[in-house]
């Protein structure tokens, strides 16, 4: 049986494997499938179980500091933020991987050609239609999308595949092999040797009072952004500032995809450039939406100094059915023209600069486990207002240039960055990067400081892009399984014990 509830064990069992991951979301499972698949015995400790439980999600209590309550923001449960995502999916794009100049000094330090190897079994497990990433061969007959300045404008492809990452595995998950998920167990403490620089083991516990412990020869963090540095800051047995934490970087670089939603838009009827928005069906069973956004182009990223971004869409006739039209668009009205037939409103998402003073650190309060609870502190960059100003701009000129209408984007209150909010993608607090200094983990997800600690999830975002994050969660984490099954020793049959 390969699905165990902690509830199940008694209490001081010790759970071994080759290797031990901490998360069963889309970001520990990849990993401990992949590994499965090449033989290597694993486990994947999670919290939750397959049925959601308030008691258990009340364990992310914390400080929010302005930022989405973090009680809400994730899921304590197996599959784990995929149980009630969107399932808006995209790989990033070569640019994020560059060091460019509106980002000077952060890049990642392995080539994208790494990273798209790794597509088309991240497309297989996300159930995805192949490929499908290129939006040219579909339209055709789009406006001019330059803005002036350099500043150019093209078509993006996302797709969308809700549903949970667990449920999809189900089967894979319970079939018997070398993969272990170890449901209910809460991880309390990563424990290491006196000289802080390998770990011995990790202290579990449930609900229910018990407490167990994993031992393995090489562990994986795969908490989220916000919970694995939690984690690692508050295990201080041997380091006083936690876990791999030589650098003082866990927990800095906190970022989310800024997001500025609800930019009125008069629409003018016909206007093709609202092609874009048209959503096709696909993949065997027609189970997959593929949409085209509107996105900065990566020669504008490099030359004008521009975040990457993605623009949503959500059309409404007029007048609308419950009451009038909203203010912010009945504005842009020309009293002398004969009223628009629709409007629509806009949604951009940005991504971000990096910035050091954005935090997860610990508070002085605990949850139920005695765990210190997290406080966020999400601050954009001093540039990010600018930067999403200019963005904004050229996007109403090209809306204006090619006939589909006129956009406002006057900020409320009269700025920006006040009025953003995130898209719960929780990234950068363990980043990656050659130099010790400069980051948490090196290119292979390994702790710089700690030998057989490796973390996985978009918490070793380096940069962030401007797709959502999943795509990139499960490609890397294949990409971590596969080095660490060349750690394996040749020849070694790995076997896993559960011992009391």
């Amino acid at each position: 049986m390969t699905l165990l509830n902690a509830s199940e064990l008694e209490s001081n069992t010790v759970v071994r494997a080759t290797v031990g991951v901490l998360g069963g979301g889309p970001a520990g499972l990849s990993v401990g499938l992949r590994l499965a698949e090449l033989g290597v015995d694993c486990v994947v400790v999670e919290s939750g179980t397959e049925v959601f439980d308030g008691r258990t999600q009340d364990l992310y209590q914390g400080e929010a500091n302005g930022y989405w309550d973090l009680t809400a923001t994730r899921v304590r449960q197996l599959g784990g933020t995929t149980n009630h995502f969107a399932g808006q999916l995209r790989p990033l794009d070569p640019v994020d991987f560059e060091d460019v100049g509106w980002r000077a000094g952060t890049s990642w330090p392995f080539p994208y050609a790494e990273y798209a190897a790794q597509f088309p079994r991240t497309e297989e497990l996300l159930g995805l239609v192949p490929g499908r990433w290129d939006a040219g061969a579909d339209l055709t007959d789009l406006p001019d999308l330059a803005a002036g300045d350099g500043i150019e404008f093209e078509p993006i492809v996302f797709q969308y595949k809700a549903g949970s990452f667990a449920g999809r595995h189900s089967a894979a998950l319970t079939a018997d092999g070398p993969l272990t998920v170890l449901v209910g167990a809460n991880a309390t403490a990563v424990r290491t040797n006196p000289e802080g620089d390998a770990v011995v083991g990790v202290d579990l516990a449930t609900l229910a009072g018990s407490e167990l412990r994993l031992e393995a020869d090489r562990y994986v963090i795969a908490l989220g952004g916000i919970e694995s540095p939690r984690l690692l800051l508050a295990s201080r047995d041997t380091q006083p500032t936690g876990v791999g934490n030589s650098s003082g970087l866990v927990g800095r670089y906190f970022s989310d995809h800024p997001e500025v939603r609800g930019l009125p838009l008069l629409a003018v009827p016909g206007g093709n450039l609202w092609d874009l928005v048209e959503l096709e069906d696909t993949g065997p069973d027609g189970e997959v939406g593929v949409a085209t956004q509107l996105s900065v182009t990566a020669d504008t990223q490099r030359r004008a100094g521009l975040p990457g971004i993605h623009v949503r869409t959500e059309i409404y006739p007029i007048p609308f059915p419950d009451g009038p039209v909203p203010e912010g668009v009945a504005a842009l009205l020309n009293p002398l023209e004969p009223p628009p037939e629709a409007i629509v409103t806009l949604a951009v998402g940005f991504d971000a600069t990096p910035n050091p003073d954005s935090t997860v650190t610990l508070l002085g309060e605990t949850n139920e486990l005695g765990d210190p609870l997290a406080s966020v502190d999400w601050r954009l960059h001093p540039d990010d207002e600018q930067r999403i100003d200019d963005v904004l701009r050229a996007l109403a000129r090209v809306v204006a240039m090619s006939g589909a209408g006129r956009l406002g984007i006057d900020p409320p209150g009269g700025s920006w960055v006040d009025v953003v909010t995130g898209g719960h993608h929780h990234m950068g607090t363990l980043r990656m990067a050659s130099d010790p200094t400069a980051g948490v983990v090196d290119a292979n997800g390994r702790f710089h400081d700690v030998s057989n600690l490796y973390a996985a999830g978009s918490a070793v975002f380096p940069t962030y892009g401007h797709a959502n994050p999943t795509f990139t969660v499960v490609a890397l984490s294949l990409r971590l399984a596969d080095h660490l099954a060349r750690q394996v020793p040749a020849g070694q049959v790995p076997a896993r014990q559960v011992a009391s």
